[in-house]
């Protein structure tokens, strides 16, 4: 995991880390030149900004990884409806189409109020990011308690993931139609490790409409299911 890990930082850090470097010194190049034209300085600074922009997204989710792997949960009781007001309104001030989320009465569950909310950032930034061209995102969030547990299901108006594809994409910078989606494949392992560390499951599902991705997982409503499920 670490070799791998190493190789495609090596990989993913580069590819922005040149575009920074090139544009950096085609502007200097102008420069020397003579005055450059103040739309030709915008459009290379730009595109210097887009770089170190995709280095900070990759830098934050390898941070994010790291302390859902390795952070043991601190749980308490959380209300899903406060985790989704919050991350609906921080995905409210991100750049570009913003995505309908609907959700009515939500259970409360025992779960870490610091990690929680990193797995429905991720299910709504999906859900914002892997949509047809002119499509504006659509996600429901439905949950019922049962025996002690939560389960939820995230579903969403998007591309879909196809049936060979939905167990891999919860492993370490796997992603399907990585060709045509950027992205760093990282944040559905994100949200394998949160729930697994509060003895949860976490699966892509068939959704009931012919088109669009269904998650389904599950989290304590209780510390009592909170200990049998992670065994503490």
């Amino acid at each position: 995991d670490k070799d791998r890990m190493i190789a495609v930082l090596g990989h993913d850090l580069r590819s922005p880390l040149t575009s920074v470097e090139l544009w950096a010194a085609e502007l200097l190049e102008a420069l020397d030149a003579g005055p450059v034209d103040p739309d030709t300085a915008r459009m290379m600074l730009r595109h210097v900004e887009s770089a170190t922009g995709r280095m900070q997204n990759f830098i934050s989710d390898l941070l994010a990884y790291a302390l859902a792997r390795d952070q043991a949960p601190n749980p308490s009781h959380v209300e899903l409806e406060d985790v989704l007001d919050a991350v609906v309104e921080t995905t409210a001030v991100v750049e570009g189409v913003q995505p309908r989320v609907h959700y009515g009465d939500l259970p409360a569950v025992w779960c870490d109020p610091v990690l929680l909310p990193q797995v429905f950032d991720n299910l709504i930034g999906n859900a914002r990011k892997y949509v047809d061209p002119g499509v504006v995102p659509d996600v429901r969030v439905e949950a019922e308690a049962d025996d002690g547990w939560v389960r939820v299901r995230v579903v969403d108006n998007g591309i879909g993931i196809a049936p060979e594809d939905r167990e891999r994409i919860f492993d370490t910078f796997e992603r399907a139609r990585a060709t045509e989606y950027e992205g760093t494949g990282l944040g559905l392992a994100i949200c394998r490790h949160i729930v697994e560390r509060h003895g949860g499951t976490i699966a892509v599902t068939t959704p009931a409409r012919t088109s669009g991705t269904q998650i389904e997982l599950t989290l304590p409503a209780t510390k009592e299911t909170f200990a049998q499920g992670t065994g503490s």
